[in-house]
């Protein structure tokens, strides 16, 4: 949508006239309406406006022959992935199993549903810590 643009007509030694007034008491309504509408034509031609042009209709459209002569298409290469390597990629590395102590008596939690219920104080954190090292020793 165009706007259209109404020509104005700046007086440059009237306006420094309605400024040196300014300095000695307020402004009038009609001297404030002058700065005012010089201060948005100001502001409204300092903006930039949006180019919509799209470049088709700007360049000239390629010539097929002359852009293939100067870069060639390059090789399609592989897709591209994640960039990391599967397990599968590091058949040397020994393998090696961490458990976490959290996670152990949460397992344990889900093992045993019927020994908790039974028994459900011997099963919280501290006491199943204390049964499993006195398992262990």
């Amino acid at each position: 949508m165009k706007t259209s643009r109404r020509r104005l007509d700046v007086d440059v030694e009237e306006l420094d006239r309605v400024i040196d007034a300014a300095e000695n008491g307020p402004l009038s309504k009609a001297d404030r309406q002058k700065l005012k509408t010089t201060l948005h034509a100001l502001v409204e031609r300092l903006a930039q406006k949006r180019n919509t042009e799209k470049t088709n209709s700007v360049l000239e459209p390629k010539n097929s022959s002359s852009a293939a002569a100067e870069f060639p298409e390059p090789e399609p290469s592989a897709p591209a992935g994640h960039g990391r390597n599967a397990a599968s990629a590091f058949s040397g590395a020994e393998k090696v199993s961490v458990q976490h102590a959290h996670l152990k008596y949460l397992t344990a939690l889900f093992r045993h549903p019927a020994e908790l219920s039974v028994c459900p104080a011997e099963w919280m954190p501290w006491n199943y810590k204390r049964d499993a090292t006195a398992a262990a020793a």
